[in-house]
């Protein structure tokens, strides 16, 4: 009778250390796989917020080459989105620039324009409506 009981203590702790030991390969297992996806989700969202930056951008800078050739009172409006990760814009003679931050540093998405252009808007995330207006030389733009 001892020895039957000695014998069921046995198996039940070979299966509970079986039991560990299943647990622990699918943890091995599920773990990298969660960290491949996550790293992968967040390159994704950097990846589409360059996109979308460069987007807003060329948007502006062409509407501006319109309504430049247009001449005044030449007037156009233009949408724009603005990804979660700008942190300035900056109008500066004919280029539009958009800072944005990345987990691997900040940088800057550029585009040129043949007008000269003045203006300022908020640069915060979210969905913009600019007013573009011809003014002679210069190309203003404003929020709406």
């Amino acid at each position: 009778m001892v020895k039957l009981l000695r014998l069921k203590r046995y198996r039940s702790a070979q299966s509970s250390i079986e039991f560990f030991i299943i647990i622990g390969i699918g943890l091995a297992i599920f773990l990298p796989v969660v960290a491949v996806f996550y790293s992968q989700a967040i390159n994704f969202q950097e990846v589409m917020a360059a996109h979308q930056a460069e987007r807003a951008v060329n948007a502006i800078t062409t509407a501006a080459d319109e309504v430049y050739y247009m001449g005044p009172p030449a007037l156009k409006t233009v949408k724009i989105y603005l990804p979660a990760q700008v942190k300035s814009l900056t109008i500066n003679g004919n280029s539009v620039s958009l800072l944005l931050e990345s987990r691997f540093g900040d940088y800057e998405v550029v585009s040129w324009s043949s007008a000269n252009l003045t203006g300022y808007f908020k640069a915060t995330p979210g969905v913009k409506v600019l007013k573009l207006q011809a003014l002679g030389n210069a190309v203003n733009i404003s929020q709406v």
